[in-house]
């Protein structure tokens, strides 16, 4: 009995050890796996403690977190429990009491005003604003809400507000749960501007803007009546405040996903309106105002934050932007503008739209593409093949052509070293694109045959 007993307190006192270094993880179902910062477990009828790797989820018992994030294990998979959120197990379910849970699982049943059952990946939002949103990531969930049966598939989400309950599409804007590995931060750069302009670096003082000043993550502009400011990023996204506007560069990042890497940017337009060519297709990139997300994946728009005087403006000028309210998503195609009191219609363009356009036209060059060139050949000719987009006048050497998508250019080579050079504007005074690219011409052409010599004196003929 003694050797039990000490055997024991052993195992306590290295369970112990294991669970304050965190992560750990633990097998055991219903369970706290791992967690790191600050949680709290409340079994049945007791008070709130410190959380424990290993604590079981029994019948009305609860974790909640501070700082930090919590796993719990599952017989079929796991809930992971953002910041500031606390989870509830009832007799068959789990209830998001507030905050954000992200569960990989099947078979595995919530509530959400009524069972919940989830067969793949879904993430929870509760808070007692905006209500409660369930968003399907892969494989389906099944929900029972008011007596009526709804099936979600991937790209969905229900929402349970106060004014009730709506089934929309989906478009992550905090994915807090994939765990994204910072890779190093991006650069933004004026590259132009006029009228009164400021720049805050972060953590530092306003600033009078230059040409070539950096614009980093925590950054912020400001700009003052008939001014504006241009940022170019380092991957080649162009972002245009206008007059009476405040920005922050809330994040801008390389991170990698998966394997996969890509740029993540976030910006806070406080007050004002802001023009965006987005160039970085595939990547997520996000204007946040106080009363609507734009989030777009390689596009042209403007948005516009809400004043005393009129509501959220978002217009789309190429590709799709989604617009996010909330639990709501809008999709906002090319040619279309959103206001949330309107909806979707016709894009009305203004004196403010046509001035940027106009701008991009000098700022942005077209996208001159040429196909592979050999670096040398024998050949006297050379076909270079290639397209612009937009439609521009395109120059290589003396031949010129204007309003030209696609193009089959031959060009002769001389012996030697040849440097075939190409612009395209789409207009004049307009950005030039630029391609450059030496090729060597390898077969010489005889400049003298002889036939025949005959000698005269000191002289061949």
């Amino acid at each position: 009995m003694q050797f039990k007993s000490a055997r024991a307190g052993l195992f306590a006192a290295l369970l112990g050890l294991a669970s304050s270094l965190i992560p750990f993880s633990l097998s055991l179902a219903q369970s706290v796996e791992e967690y790191e910062g600050v949680a709290e477990f409340r079994a049945d009828g007791d008070n709130w403690r410190p959380a424990d790797v290993g604590d079981e989820l029994g019948v009305r018992s609860g974790v909640r977190t501070f700082q930090g994030d919590i796993r719990i294990s599952l017989e079929n998979g796991f809930i992971r429990l953002a910041q500031n959120s606390e989870l509830a197990r009832g007799l068959r379910t789990y209830d998001l009491v507030t905050g954000k849970a992200y569960a990989e699982a099947d078979g595995a049943l919530f509530e959400l005003g009524g069972p919940l059952q989830l067969n793949g990946q879904l993430r929870l939002d509760r808070s007692e604003t905006e209500g409660q949103r369930v968003a399907v990531l892969a494989g389906s969930a099944r929900v029972t809400v008011g007596g009526r049966v709804i099936e979600l598939t991937p790209g969905q989400q229900l929402a349970i507000t106060g004014s009730g309950t709506s089934l929309t599409s989906f478009y992550e804007r905090d994915p807090w749960y994939r765990d994204l590995l910072s890779l190093g931060e991006g650069v933004g750069r004026v590259i132009g501007f006029q009228g009164e302009v400021d720049l805050r670096p972060a953590g530092g003082d306003w600033l009078p803007t230059n040409l070539d000043m950096l614009f980093e993550e925590g950054a912020a502009a400001r700009t003052g009546p008939e001014a504006w400011l241009e940022l170019r990023f380092d991957d080649d996204n162009l972002v245009r405040l206008q007059a009476d506007s405040e920005l922050v560069l809330s994040r801008l990042e390389d991170v990698e996903d998966g394997g996969e890497e890509s740029r993540r940017t976030v910006l806070e337009l406080k007050r004002g309106k802001v023009w965006a060519v987005v160039e970085s297709e595939g990547e997520p990139f996000e204007i946040e105002t106080p009363g609507l997300v734009a989030g777009v994946r390689g596009t042209t728009f403007r948005v516009d934050a809400p004043s005393e005087e009129s509501e959220a403006l978002l217009k789309t000028f190429d590709g799709e932007v989604t617009g996010i309210l909330g639990f709501e998503a809008v999709s906002v195609e090319e040619g279309q503008q959103f206001e949330p009191d309107e909806g979707v219609e016709p894009l009305e363009l203004d004196a403010l739209d046509l001035f940027n356009i106009a701008r991009d036209k000098l700022v942005n060059p077209p996208d001159l593409r040429v196909a592979t060139l050999p670096a040398v050949t024998d050949a006297g000719r050379l076909s270079v093949i290639g397209s612009v987009e937009p439609a521009s006048e395109l120059r290589a050497g003396a031949l010129s052509e204007a309003g030209v998508n696609t193009f089959n250019l031959e060009l002769p080579l001389k012996d030697g070293f040849n440097l075939v050079e190409l612009t395209a504007r789409e207009a004049p005074g307009a950005a030039t694109a630029r391609f450059y690219r030496p090729v060597i011409r390898t077969g010489y052409t005889p400049v003298l045959a002889l036939s025949g010599m005959e000698a005269r004196g000191d002289y061949l003929y």
